[in-house]
């Protein structure tokens, strides 16, 4: 949910978990997926918390610094060992 703190959203769920990258990371991949440039992109971004301060209040952090296979594989782990 993009907007899980910033709308208090994280009061009704059970655990929070956050999928991070770094700004540039961000910025780059939000560029990339929706065809946008990169003026668009920062607005978006900064419309919501900043990425540390998400990591800060979520209940896990999943780190999301690489490639797509590797995000899986810690999912997958993450859900072997939470659910």
């Amino acid at each position: 949910i993009p907007l899980l703190f910033e709308k208090n959203i994280n009061k009704i769920v059970d655990l929070t978990i956050c999928v991070y990258s770094t700004s540039e990371q961000q910025l780059n991949r939000l560029v990339k997926r929706d065809s946008i440039n990169e003026e668009l992109a920062l607005k978006i971004i900064s419309s919501q918390i900043n990425i540390e301060d998400k990591a800060k209040k979520s209940d896990y952090v999943i780190q999301n610094t690489s490639n797509i296979e590797e995000l899986r594989d810690k999912i997958d782990q993450f859900i072997t060992k939470y659910l």
